[in-house]
């Protein structure tokens, strides 16, 4: 057998280097044409089958030397069986040689090239994973997905320096503006993975989208003037929309939809503010699970939503900066400005007035309960004011006609009606307590007719708000105690040691 299969190969490769031989006396210095190239081809292929024959013979062949004799026939199951099994075992190996992906060429964003890098990164012992983006993008494989993640690998090496450490590493590397440059240099930004890159955080993995990760690190390379700038360019999108553009009335679906298309700036404007409240890029809501952020850094991230809303005003509806989403920043601000249910006094005042003006700029526009939405948040921060809280704007508010047309349908959202719930029961509460009986009463009466679990909800709250209430009395007296006790020790005499 093996000698038969040596024979077969020399006579294979004799035929071959026979044409190759007549080919180079043809022609010996030029290139073959597409003819003579398809020629070759076909001969080639043609003294390939002839000898594959010879060399295992079909079905259909050992079948009609069956017919020949009485001996054969006898030995034809065997034999047939022998040429199918031989036949079936070529087809699966040519197929194995055909799929196996370590004999394919892998195209540009494959998911293989995803998988490849991601094991590369864990692989490799560098502290640069931004090279490896860089890399890939040189042999044409680079993709958002990748670049997102080289910023968490570069993200979780940061984060597992020391403290002393960490500045140095992204003063070395710069990886935010090395994927901004790689962004903008490949034109990335047209990809469907960058208008979709999701916000993600997760206290576990620590794992963010790509606009989030990148800002982050811009801010830490002190380049916050830069992703002003990001946030400023129109990027093409996957699709045009400038019927949308120009279409002066618009309805709640197509303005969430136009907003959704500009999703990667809410994502720069929220990272900026949440660097302002922290002093560092870390998630503001894992910082504040244990402490408030600071006076400075809370009028400096109030900064950062009065200039994206001024942005977003400064230009016509057709404008593309219009559809700058700040909803989620307003709302991380909220967040902050009510820690813990108390009263922020060292916020300062005209920014926060001109934060309550400017949450305008949340409500969807085309929405029905748009303008409810815009003048119930003006009204609500002003129970959170520096200066005290003042419960009638929401009182007015609560009791407009307008409101209660619209309010049962709202309330079928379970988290509308919990932030309506609530500011009832504060502005009923600082009703009472400021001595506005009257209208205490009213509002209590009128949302429990309309809504009949509302006594129960507000029993619990109240009993809540009143234990908050003694909670603070009780800490600011302790804090004069110890500002008195500490303003005597420095007054007292140093005894004397004789």
């Amino acid at each position: 057998m093996f000698a038969r299969h040596a024979r077969t190969r020399m006579r294979s490769s004799g035929v071959v280097q026979g044409l190759k031989s007549l080919a180079s006396k043809l022609h010996p210095q030029l290139p073959l044409t597409a003819r003579e190239s398809n020629s070759l081809l076909n001969t080639l292929t043609s003294s390939f089958r002839k000898h594959l024959d010879e060399a295992h013979p079909t079905a259909a062949e050992e079948t009609k030397s069956v017919a020949k004799g009485v001996k054969e026939e006898a030995r034809a199951p065997t034999r047939i069986h022998h040429v199918q099994s031989a036949a079936a075992s070529a087809d699966d190996h040519l197929i194995k040689l055909l799929t196996n992906p370590l004999l394919s060429r892998r195209g540009r964003g494959n998911v293989l090239d995803y998988d490849t890098a991601k094991a590369e990164l864990a692989k490799s012992s560098s502290e640069d994973p931004i090279e490896l983006l860089e890399r890939y993008q040189e042999k044409g494989a680079a993709s958002v997905r990748i670049a997102e993640l080289c910023l968490n690998t570069a993200w979780k090496h940061l984060l597992s320096l020391p403290e002393t450490q960490r500045t140095q590493y992204i003063k070395s590397i710069e990886p935010g503006r090395r994927a901004l440059r790689w962004l903008l240099m490949s034109k990335a930004y047209e990809s469907e993975d960058f208008w979709k890159s999701p916000k993600i955080w997760t206290h576990e993995s620590q794992t963010s989208g790509f606009t989030e990760r990148a800002t982050k690190f811009l801010l830490l390379e002190g380049q916050e003037e830069t992703a002003w700038q990001w946030l400023s360019l129109d990027l093409p999108g996957l699709e045009a929309n400038h019927e949308l553009l120009r279409t002066k009335q618009l309805t709640a679906e197509q303005a969430d939809s136009r907003l959704a298309r500009y999703a990667w700036r809410g994502q720069i404007i929220e990272a900026i503010a949440s660097h302002r409240l922290v002093g560092r890029g870390y998630d503001l809501w894992y910082q504040q699970s244990s402490t408030s952020p600071e006076a400075n850094g809370l009028n400096g991230a109030i900064d950062v939503f009065i200039r994206a809303c001024e942005l977003r005003l400064s230009v016509d509806t057709e404008h593309h900066l219009h559809w700058t989403p700040v909803r989620g920043t307003f709302y991380k601000l909220v967040g902050a400005t009510r820690h813990r249910s108390k009263l922020r006094r060292d916020i300062d005042v005209a920014k926060f007035e001109r934060l309550c003006e400017l949450s305008i700029c949340t409500a969807s526009p085309g929405h029905p309960m748009s303008k409810f939405w815009q003048s119930f948040l003006a009204a609500d921060f002003q129970l959170w004011h520096p200066k005290g809280r003042r419960p009638l704007p929401v009182y007015h508010c609560l009791r407009d006609n307008g409101f209660r047309s619209h309010l049962v349908q709202e309330m079928a959202n379970p988290g509308v009606s919990a932030i309506l719930f609530r500011a009832m029961v504060r502005t009923i509460y600082e009703l009472n307590r400021q001595g506005y009986t009257d209208k205490a009463t009213d509002l209590y009466s009128a949302a429990k007719d309309a809504f009949p679990g509302f006594a129960d909800f507000s029993s619990d709250w109240t009993a809540r708000l009143e234990r908050g209430e003694r909670k603070d009395r009780a800490d600011a007296k302790m804090q004069h105690g110890i500002k008195t006790f500490s303003f005597g020790r420095l007054d007292a005499p140093v005894p004397s040691l004789t």
